[in-house]
């Protein structure tokens, strides 16, 4: 199977579905895409282009992976992950960007945002990808600034912690050891045979919204893929749709 072979499927199964879809498969110089460059909500997928920027200021000295980070009861808050039930307050900048990739943990994410402040990830060269609001703020939300992205922003990310040299190797390895650790394998990673592919992935989901990127490895070959969607009328039709692009590469790199 080729890339272009799976284009052709992708684009056949999106004639019968409703909604917006973006994605962008590479593996070395080929890729493939579609709406690359549309704009999404970018729901917990933020949570990537902010590790990168938190890395970025640990090595310029700004920031230390392993320095202590206090919080308090009125940083938390309701939605996924772990933290907002824990009893505890001081946490190691490592331990929360761990928590906002692996189980797009809300209340790490919000205190992740708060020390850095803000950003417009200009370091990164990104196009359409902005961090307006913390998480849950549902208000901001329907003002209208809401944290974007889009899928050639996010295929970009990837290939900055896995190949560039824009980071050094203590910083990519920390970072792809991160995105290993994901805990939500339901989508891109479902029919990946385990084992055979090494998966390093970040999901994004909310009301209408489905999303997944990733890092697939398999002996020598290495392929990234995101997939986005929004205004869908049924979640699942973009879990489905996810998945299948994830059946799509599991074949491709066999």
């Amino acid at each position: 199977m080729k890339l272009q072979e799976i284009h052709n499927q992708l684009q056949e199964q999106l004639q019968n579905l409703s909604g917006e879809y973006a994605y962008m498969i590479s593996e070395e110089e080929e890729s493939i895409a579609y709406h690359a460059e549309m704009i999404f909500p970018s729901t917990s997928t933020i949570g990537l282009p902010l590790l990168l920027e938190t890395c970025h200021r640990c090595e310029q000295g700004l920031l230390h992976l392993n320095q202590m980070v206090g919080f308090k009861d009125e940083c938390r808050v309701d939605g996924t992950g772990v933290l907002h039930a824990l009893d505890v307050s001081l946490l190691s900048l490592r331990d929360l960007l761990t928590l906002m990739i692996t189980v797009n943990d809300y209340t790490a994410t919000n205190i992740i945002i708060d020390l850095i402040k803000a950003s417009d990830f200009q370091a990164f060269s990104l196009l359409h990808t902005y961090l307006n609001r913390k998480m849950m703020d549902f208000e901001q939300i329907r003002r209208g600034n809401d944290n974007t992205t889009c899928a050639a922003d996010l295929h970009h990310c990837l290939k900055l912690i896995k190949e560039a040299d824009f980071f050094n190797k203590s910083s990519k390895r920390s970072m792809l050891h991160m995105l290993k650790q994901q805990q939500f394998k339901n989508k891109l990673p479902h029919f990946m045979k385990q084992g055979c592919i090494d998966v390093a992935n970040k999901t994004g989901q909310l009301v209408g919204i489905e999303h997944d990127c990733g890092i697939f490895t398999c002996g020598e070959r290495t392929v990234y893929a995101v997939v986005l969607s929004k205004d869908l009328s049924c979640n699942d039709d973009g879990i489905h749709f996810i998945q299948h692009v994830g059946r799509l590469i599991n074949e491709y790199l066999k």
